[in-house]
């Protein structure tokens, strides 16, 4: 086991787990058994990347590298105004399964949806939009537009799917 700042993870010869509020696995694509898949392991915000120094798919024992963007809530533009049309995105997902966006007023906190197996990062968190079904590639968007009213407000914002959470999202309508 590789442990690092921002989490844990557990590796072995084709696959890492990642640990750390969620739980994700990461499967190489074409490791084999000897390749050492995950024998270096780094993370930089969302996104893992795992080595593989005998992996021989490029030519003999020329070593790879395999990169991997974790369950992720983008918001475009980042710092969206009152009135203006934004949108959320969901990427890493598990593929065709529902996704449901949480937002809260009131900040960051522990709320257990037992259901889902999951503890969401909001203190008195509500539904935003309604619940989307993940692409092929474990992506989905919601548009929205900032109501007027909420010139001056800070939200918090997760999306979920059962077994895991996004990152949480800080936003202060300006």
């Amino acid at each position: 086991m590789l442990r690092l700042p921002t989490g844990v993870f557990q590796y072995s010869r084709q696959r890492v787990k990642f640990r750390c509020g969620k739980h994700q696995e990461l499967v190489a694509s074409d490791a084999t058994n000897g390749a050492q898949f995950a024998i270096a392991v780094d993370m930089d915000g969302e996104r893992v990347v795992a080595g593989s120094h005998l992996n021989s798919t490029a030519a003999y024992l020329a070593g790879a590298a395999y990169v991997f963007d974790l369950f992720r809530l983008d918001l475009m533009p980042s710092n969206p105004l009152a009135g203006q049309f934004v949108s959320l995105a969901i990427s890493g997902g598990f593929a065709n399964a529902p996704i449901w966006l949480a937002y809260s007023r009131f900040g960051s906190g522990r709320y257990p949806i037992p259901v889902l197996g999951v503890t969401l990062d909001l203190m008195t968190p509500s539904a935003l939009g309604t619940r989307r079904l993940a692409s092929a590639s474990g992506a989905v968007s919601w548009p929205l537009i900032v109501p007027s009213a909420a010139s001056g407000a800070t939200i918090w914002l997760q999306g979920l799917q059962a077994g895991h959470v996004t990152n949480l999202r800080k936003v202060t309508i300006p």
